[in-house]
């Protein structure tokens, strides 16, 4: 009879070979001491896992949920502002104003500001997803990826600050607009709401501060300069030397012959980019206003 029992064997892995040795009943209870602690661990760490990812959750649903309700209320806010212009700009008059816009000044605007202008709903998501992730490499947001679509009910209804909120806002009400107006509608808006710089307020105050000329009359090269300086409008004539206008005007005709390849001809294009900007302070043009009245 043996003096010591001892339990049976256990198969212990050691680089990557099995093998079996016996244990006696003190390692056995060393064992399950162990045992035991690790099972009384298991639960505490569960628990601040759980506590970690309630956190998480709560860090990511909180502002979304904030967000969300900011940009309910401030759509609740200024949705009577744009359907007072859908209202405004649905009349006969203005879809014939609509009309009077020179093509070049719309293509510019198109090729410069929006080039799926007249794909989208209202929202071009690849280039807003873009501006987003521009914005997030550069922590900063100067990057909105808006649509032509986007700015105008920004310029007629939203405040100017930016924000996720007044982001969110602008696309809701950006496809709000879409579905009331047609494209030719919203860029008559665009038109008479967006500044050019010089403190001008629409197309037909910016054609008279710049050229002296009503809209209509504005020449190819005119029109991609007033597109152009869309982006970075000028305060003051001091800040449009006549350099910085050629880059300008040459820049946005280069987008316009890149957007419609077909519509305008390598001659066409060589001709505005080879025309004297005169500008109104320059020489001084009186003009009469019908633009707006229709007449």
């Amino acid at each position: 009879m043996k003096s010591q029992q001892t339990l049976p064997t256990v198969v212990r892995h050691a680089a990557g070979t099995c093998a079996a040795s016996p244990i006696s009943a003190a390692d056995s209870a060393r064992c399950a001491r162990l045992r035991k602690r690790r099972e009384a661990v298991r639960p505490n760490r569960r628990r601040s896992l759980r506590r970690i990812l309630a956190g998480a959750t709560a860090a990511i649903l909180v502002p979304c949920a904030y967000i969300s309700v900011s940009a309910s209320l401030l759509y609740v806010h200024s949705r009577p502002t744009v359907d007072h212009y859908i209202a405004e700009y649905s009349l006969p008059g203005q879809v014939a104003r609509a009309e009077r816009i020179p093509r070049s000044m719309t293509d510019a605007l198109i090729a410069v500001e929006d080039r799926k202008f007249k794909f989208h709903h209202g929202v071009d998501w690849a280039a807003l997803r873009g501006a987003l992730g521009e914005d997030f490499h550069s922590l900063s947001f100067s990057h909105g990826g808006s649509t032509i679509t986007m700015q105008t009910v920004r310029y007629l209804a939203l405040p100017s600050d930016k924000t996720i909120t007044r982001k969110v806002a602008e696309i809701a009400l950006a496809k709000h607009l879409e579905r009331n107006v047609p494209k030719s509608q919203i860029l008559l808006l665009y038109c008479d709401s967006v500044t050019f710089g010089l403190h001008t307020a629409g197309l037909e105050d910016a054609s008279k501060t710049y050229f002296g000329v009503q809209p209509q009359r504005l020449t190819l090269a005119q029109s991609a300069l007033l597109a152009g300086l869309i982006a970075n409008p000028p305060a003051t004539v001091a800040d449009l030397p006549m350099a910085a206008a050629d880059v300008v005007r040459n820049r946005a005709l280069s987008a316009l012959q890149d957007r419609f390849p077909y519509k305008y001809s390598q001659a066409q294009i060589d001709d505005a980019r080879s025309e004297t900007l005169a500008f109104s302070w320059q020489v001084a043009t009186p003009v009469a206003s019908h633009w707006r009245t229709g007449r």
